[in-house]
């Protein structure tokens, strides 16, 4: 008898997301080839640190594997010159099932002492004869990714960027092998895993397993993996206004518009094709300071055999240093920074003063204010925007709240 997995299973699965990629992501039934039972794209995506994704392989309402983001970052100062550093990670580990015996492949190399999982290709072999298996059962020891740093030093001529990346899946897409336990039964499958060029979007863009037990599968099998395989690419941080992003396909596509990309706080203009159906470059406008993020939805394009493309997305954030920032900060005081429970402002000039997230959203706001005391404790930690508006000048300032 046919085996399936249960639709609305898979749409409560999902909503299990701890955050929601921007755009509409398709929740498609899943298929059946051979005794092989795949979930259907499904490009579930986390964006941000600290947001999680519980898988359940076969809808059986016990989640089987945890995927994690974490990260931190953090500002200093040495003389005139200005440090944002940045620190990312994307994990896996298994979620606390009865047996505690699910697994993913690794290698003999780690990480920081953290284990890597090990990437496959189309076709790798997950079976009984693999020895590299890892089932850490804490969070703290789980199986990562790829780790990501990324610099940004501020100095009098300018901002430089350094960004350093390691692991099998970081910038691209691989195949985790995996075992994991329905009931007392053992079965072998995969999930396909894709990172972004600097760790965030953590995308699981789909699974599979073999419905017989201790059966093995290679890496692809009763999935769709013909499918054109985007990567767009920003620059995460930037002071400018408008950003050109990069979009590369694995192969050639066809019937790419400007229209399907979907762009939050901010306007898509000037597509430009470099290679006939694979490199392209596309002007995107931030319409607020904050998070602008862009994304090619699952089908918007196909291959010359009618593939659809898998998603891709990519964000950074648009933030304005005030050209009038030397002469501002004679008349403006803003302390502490890092923050953690009071933020004071001493202005000399009555002024509209808000707070931003790097996001985008409003958080606090006050009008013709001179001196102002904003409790920040209640604040999530991270980087925030600062805004002093009066008729003679208008002042940004970046604050970290821990």
């Amino acid at each position: 008898m046919k085996k399936s997995l249960h639709k609305d299973l898979h749409l409560k699965n999902r909503l299990k997301a701890y955050s929601a990629t921007a755009g509409a992501i398709l929740v498609l039934s899943p298929t059946i080839k051979g005794q092989i039972i795949h979930s259907g794209i499904q490009n579930i995506q986390l964006n941000m640190p600290d947001d999680f994704y519980e898988l359940d392989m076969n809808d059986d309402a016990v989640n089987d594997f945890t995927f994690l983001l974490g990260g931190y970052s953090s500002i200093y100062t040495t003389g005139s010159i200005s440090v944002w550093y940045g620190f990312g990670y994307a994990v896996i580990y298994n979620a606390k099932t009865d047996s505690y015996n699910n697994s993913w492949m690794f290698h003999t190399t780690n990480y920081a002492s953290r284990i890597a999982v090990h990437g496959l290709s189309v076709g790798s072999a997950i079976n009984g004869t693999n020895t590299m298996w890892s089932n850490t059962v804490s969070p703290h020891w789980p199986g990562v990714f790829g780790l990501g740093y990324r610099y940004l030093v501020y100095t009098a001529s300018g901002t430089n960027s350094y960004a350093y990346g390691y692991g099998d899946f970081f910038g691209t897409q691989k195949f985790v092998g995996v075992r994991f336990y329905i009931g007392a039964d053992q079965h072998y499958g995969w999930i396909r895993v894709r990172l972004g060029d600097y760790i965030y979007p953590l995308t699981v863009i789909d699974w599979a397993y073999e419905s017989t037990p201790e059966t093995g599968i290679l890496a692809g099998d009763g999935g769709d993996t013909d499918s054109p395989v985007p990567t767009l690419t920003a620059d995460p941080n930037t002071d400018q206004q408008t950003v050109t992003v990069g979009l590369s396909f694995n192969e050639p596509v066809q019937g790419l518009e400007q229209d399907h990309f979907v762009v939050i706080n901010g306007v898509a203009s000037n597509l430009n094709e470099l290679t006939e159906g694979e490199e392209y470059t596309l002007d995107v406008t931030a319409n607020s300071q904050g998070s602008v993020s862009v994304e090619l939805p699952y089908a918007s394009v196909t291959d010359s055999s009618g593939n659809p493309n898998l998603l891709a997305y990519t964000s950074w954030v648009y933030e304005v240093e005030s050209a009038t920032e030397n002469i501002a900060d004679n008349r403006v005081i803003i302390f502490p920074n890092p923050a953690k429970d009071k933020l004071f402002l001493n202005l000399k000039n009555a002024s509209d003063i808000s707070v931003v997230n790097i996001s985008g959203e409003l958080i606090y706001s006050r009008r013709k204010v001179l001196y102002e005391t904003i409790d920040v404790s209640q604040y999530a930690p991270g980087i925030y925007i600062v805004n002093i508006e009066n008729k003679d000048e208008l002042y940004h300032k970046k604050i970290l709240i821990e």
